[in-house]
């Protein structure tokens, strides 16, 4: 997970960039992020700029239901940003089905 808000990363010491056990995340901040994106690809992860209270998980695969264990992100608004493709669709699918709040935007590859 990687930390898009100054606020966020002032909470844990000034730090961006973390891989801990996803139940950890549950007692990491007082003021946890409010917005939770979903990032297919690792570059396109470490490529977004800050964006005010939020936090992005990248090239979780498959794995995206790990994020359940999350409890801030159940309250946090949740953005799916990956290609249109059978993966893509599938990734899409796997977290909408545990996050109410997931919204889509998708790469058609027009802008490569």
């Amino acid at each position: 997970m990687r930390l898009l808000d100054a606020s966020l990363r002032k909470q844990v010491l000034d730090m961006e960039d973390f891989q801990m056990p996803v139940g950890q995340w549950n007692n990491l901040f007082q003021r946890p992020p409010k917005r939770l994106l979903i990032v297919e690809n690792l570059e396109s992860g470490l490529a977004l700029p800050d964006i005010e209270e939020a936090a992005v998980v990248m090239a979780l695969g498959n794995n995206v239901a790990v994020l359940r264990e999350i409890r801030w992100a159940h309250t946090a608004d949740v953005l799916y940003w990956g290609d249109i493709d059978t993966w893509g669709a599938a990734h899409l699918v796997a977290g909408s089905r545990h996050f109410s709040t997931t919204e889509v935007d998708a790469d058609d590859g027009s802008s490569d």
